[in-house]
């Protein structure tokens, strides 16, 4: 356990990530940020309104005179080692998706047992509103990947997470793929 947390804690350390610290609808604000800080950003608790603080899975491609171009597909490094899977719905029994997640501690136990190192934080609305539980999960991945692989990593994390759950199954969001 302690190798795992060491291994989690190193790539953390070495991962960078695009981030704003205001304003979620605004494109052009961003800075590339180690991803640790990006975590510690999550562990504070914002009042107000949805438009705060973000971040993305991986670096934007810095302009000639050193800021990040804007937030888009072709300025993103391509290689990460942030998973971020949004967690807002579930397939119930008759195979219906529904608003709200599995329960958060039951997906995290799961995640634990098969030593995947993560960090789950509920989001705004999860706080805010009455749609059930929604929450991010964050994962760093031992081996960078490319945006051509976050489609089939993204289905195989749901898919493990899935295969533990009892009640209900995660969906898999249009957000995950993006």
């Amino acid at each position: 356990r302690n190798n795992i947390m060491a291994n989690f804690t190193e790539i953390l350390s070495k991962t960078i990530v695009a981030s704003t610290q205001y304003r979620v609808t605004t494109n052009n604000k961003f800075s590339n940020i180690p991803a640790s800080e990006a975590i510690a950003q999550i562990k504070q608790i914002p009042i107000g309104d949805k438009d705060g603080s973000h971040f993305l899975r991986t670096e934007l491609i810095l302009s000639d005179n050193g800021a990040c171009l804007p937030r888009a597909n072709s300025n993103a490094v391509n290689m990460a080692n942030l998973l971020i899977l949004d967690c807002d719905k579930r397939i119930d029994k008759n195979g219906e998706i529904l608003e709200g997640a599995p329960d958060p501690h039951e997906v995290s136990q799961i995640l634990r047992a098969n030593n995947i190192g993560h960090v789950l934080y509920g989001s705004y609305s999860h706080y805010a509103g009455d749609k059930g539980n929604r929450y991010r999960i964050l994962a760093i991945t031992s081996n960078p990947y490319s945006q051509h692989q976050l489609s089939p990593t993204t289905e195989a994390l749901i898919s493990l997470i899935n295969s533990g759950l009892v009640e209900s199954l995660l969906a898999n969001v249009t957000e995950n793929n993006t």
